[in-house]
């Protein structure tokens, strides 16, 4: 890691995105990283290749991640300067994916209107029961067995 800062510290935009700048190796991966013009990184960018913040283990430590992601769900940020060295797109980190996940996950809960459910329930019971009450099952249960033993029988005996 050679610099953090923003890139309104480094350029003239109002985009107020994190900049990270790093060295890699340039043997690391098939194609130049290191030239910005290169139309092979161009073409791998567009398959994809992002970087994102990796956790190693639970200690907080963490790494820069290399992937190939969905172009689609995971375009690069719009960016409206020219960098001075190759610009790798990063993606969200899966810690914030998930912690995410969790916030929308805990908020649908904390929308649930718990007592008007309930009360929602109670009526539907109620009716239920009404209905069950009202349709006397007794003589209900009773007319089909009569009806098939009718069904059953020989005539004529």
């Amino acid at each position: 890691m050679e610099q953090i800062s923003l890139t309104s510290a480094e350029y003239a935009t109002r985009r107020q995105y994190v900049l990270v700048r790093m060295s890699i190796s340039t043997n690391m991966f098939q194609f130049p990283v290191n030239d910005p013009n290169s139309p092979v990184l161009k073409r791998e960018l567009d398959r994809g290749f992002r970087v994102r913040l990796a956790p190693q283990g639970l200690t907080g430590v963490a790494y820069l991640e290399a992937d190939y992601l969905d172009p689609e769900r995971v375009p690069p940020l719009e960016i409206d300067w020219k960098p001075a060295y190759p610009y790798i797109p990063s993606t969200r980190s899966r810690i914030t994916q998930l912690s995410e996940a969790v916030e929308r996950i805990l908020q649908n809960i904390g929308d649930i209107n718990i007592s008007r459910l309930s009360e929602g329930i109670e009526r539907s019971l109620n009716a239920m029961t009404k209905v069950a009450d009202s349709a006397n099952l007794e003589k209900i249960a009773i007319r089909p067995t009569r009806f098939w033993w009718s069904c059953a029988r020989p005539t004529g005996t």
